[in-house]
Formats: C-alpha cells, sequence, structure tokens
C-alpha cells in the first residue's frame, strides 16, 4: 500500500495569504461583473458569467494551492483552466469546437501532469496521464479530420479504438488488484 504524507496544518501566514487571495478574486470577479452588466457591453450576459465564476475559482483554487502546497487544489485549478481556455480560443473564431472538443477528454490528463511536474511525483501519475492521454489522442484523430479520407465514417475507427483502450485499462486495473489480495 502507499505511503501518504503526513497532513500538516498551515502555518498563520499561508492562512492569511489564501484568504486574501480568494477575497481579492471574488472581489475582482464582482467588479467585472458589475461593470459590465452596467455599460452592457456582452451581449450574452450567461456565458460572460460563467466564464467569470470559472476564472475566479481558477485563480482562487491555483493561488491558494500553491501557497497551501496542495496538490489536489491545482489539480481542480487545471481542470477549470482547459474549459477557460476552450471558450477562450471559440468565442473569438480561433478554431472551431468540432475541432477541440477533445481537450475536455484531456482535463484529467492536463491536471495530473501539471501536478506530477510541479510536485515530481510522476509515479502516482502514470495511469491517469496514460488512460487519458490515449483516449484524448485517438478522439484528436476524428477532430481533425485526419480520418475523412479513409472511405468509412471515422467514428467507426475511432469508438472501437476508445472501447480497446478502456477494456485494456480495465483488465489491467483488475490484475493488478487480483495480484495483491
Amino acid at each position: 500500500m502507499e505511503q501518504y504524507q503526513e497532513i500538516t496544518e498551515l502555518t498563520p501566514k499561508q492562512k492569511k495569504a489564501s484568504k486574501i487571495t480568494a477575497i481579492v478574486a471574488i472581489t475582482l470577479g464582482v467588479v467585472f461583473i458589475m461593470l459590465t452588466a452596467f455599460l452592457e457591453q456582452l451581449p450574452n450576459t450567461v456565458r460572460m458569467l460563467a466564464t467569470t465564476i470559472l476564472t475566479t475559482l481558477f485563480v482562487i483554487f491555483l493561488f491558494c494551492g500553491i501557497i497551501q502546497k496542495n496538490p489536489v487544489s491545482v489539480w481542480i485549478a487545471v481542470a477549470l483552466f482547459v474549459p477557460l481556455l476552450i471558450e477562450a480560443l471559440t468565442i473569438n473564431a480561433i478554431v472551431a469546437y468540432a475541432q477541440i472538443y477533445p481537450l475536455y477528454i484531456a482535463i484529467p490528463f492536463a491536471a495530473s501532469l501539471v501536478v506530477a511536474i510541479i510536485w515530481q511525483n510522476f509515479k502516482s501519475h502514470v495511469l491517469p496521464l496514460l488512460f487519458f492521454g490515449s483516449i484524448a489522442a485517438v478522439f484528436s484523430l476524428q477532430s481533425s479530420g485526419i480520418l475523412d479520407g479513409v472511405g468509412i465514417s471515422p467514428w467507426a475507427i475511432v469508438l472501437p479504438m476508445a472501447g480497446a483502450i478502456t477494456i485494456g485499462f480495465l483488465g489491467f486495473i483488475v490484475i493488478k488488484i487480483t495480484r495483491k489480495n
């Protein structure tokens, strides 16, 4: 069984810095929402509101996670950042949503990769990196248009590949668990 790090109490400075970060992020988010509502600059208020809330949560989780040395908070921050990135790319018509939807599948990959790099703990992130990275790569084949000229529907290739990867990983996990018992 893996050894877990001992949970240590936050120092008063860490607690204070985390609270200040959260208050500043929330205040800036509320000010932005109020200014936007008063100036009526954005035609889609719901979209702006959701983006502002996600951005505020992203900032809080990222900075508090770094201040508190908490990998789970940083993981959540990265998971919130990916939809923000997708929104920024699609709202500005840089790419079409149909081309980058595999990024949603890659959220656990990106979050695990960032946490593994920051905390130098690759061993516990190998399986999520391999599984979600390979599934996202398979769906990227479809979204990029690479499979369009093969004569059959790209989904007829992508879905069996994704299924095979999933079954392979499930089989690996079952074998690993049964060997431990």
